[in-house]
């Protein structure tokens, strides 16, 4: 993006961001799903989120642990995620998910 440090990064979302009730993340409205033909396996998705999981040769998407933060949709290469709406919306408790699988935290 042509920036030289963290310094000249700092802020420059802030002007984007809503405050109040008229932001709404739609955490739990949606969910992840792979595309596994376009799935190289890189693992970045696994690495960051307790979401995503390893099946044979195949990393798929746990629905009940995602709740669509869209993280894995910019991190993947190959463009292999997308979101879908779900009927029934999900809520999560992302930090006693995180907790009961410590070893995704570095």
């Amino acid at each position: 993006m042509g920036y030289e440090s963290l310094d000249e990064v700092r802020g420059v979302a802030l002007k984007y961001l809503k405050m109040g009730e008229e932001f709404d993340f739609e955490y739990g409205k949606r969910y992840a799903v792979t595309d596994t033909e376009k799935c190289n396996r890189c693992m970045n998705c696994v690495s960051l989120c307790a979401g995503p999981y390893v099946k044979g040769n195949k990393v798929l998407v746990d629905p009940d642990k995602c709740g669509g933060c869209a993280l894995c949709t910019f991190i993947c290469p190959e463009g292999a995620r997308t979101l879908v709406t779900r009927e029934v919306p999900l809520e999560l408790d992302i930090a006693a998910t995180y907790a009961s699988e410590p070893w995704r935290r570095k």
